[in-house]
């Protein structure tokens, strides 16, 4: 586990230098530092979702956009994720191998809207089970 968060960390840094790129901003260092360079934290969070006799009647994770800057998922097979987009929910398509990146409110305010926010969810079904691995960088909290 500890490799792993490593390695989820140094890809949370490449994506922050490259949207600092992408934004002008002075230095690539300026979005990592903005959400607590160095004493960031690194939050897991799995989610399981066991198969559903009805899954109408269920919700797996509600609707939401995440409050942090970036979320990073690992998702299964096991169709389910879905994002809103234009008014409608689209299912996030699978791919062998490949993380699917979130921005969420902290980095829409960031960014002052040029990257936005988005709603997500997912939802049991009938006949399978899912579990996807999320990961999310935070200030670190000093009381």
């Amino acid at each position: 586990m500890d490799e792993y968060s490593r390695e989820l960390s140094k890809l949370f840094e490449c994506l922050m230098e490259v949207l600092s790129r992408d934004l002008g901003l002075e230095s690539e260092n300026s979005l990592n530092e903005s959400v607590g360079g160095e004493g960031k934290e690194l939050q897991l969070r799995i989610n399981y979702y066991p198969p559903c006799p009805q899954p109408d009647l269920v919700v797996g994770v509600a609707a939401h956009s995440d409050p942090n800057a970036i979320t990073i998922l690992l998702p299964d097979q096991i169709p389910g994720l879905q994002i809103r987009k234009d008014g409608a929910w689209i299912d996030v398509q699978f791919v062998p191998g490949a993380l699917v990146v979130n921005i969420g409110d902290q980095f829409e305010i960031l960014s002052n809207g040029k990257y936005s926010s988005m709603s997500t969810g997912a939802w049991c079904t009938k006949t399978s089970q899912g579990c996807h691995g999320l990961c999310f960088a935070v200030p670190r909290v000093i009381w």
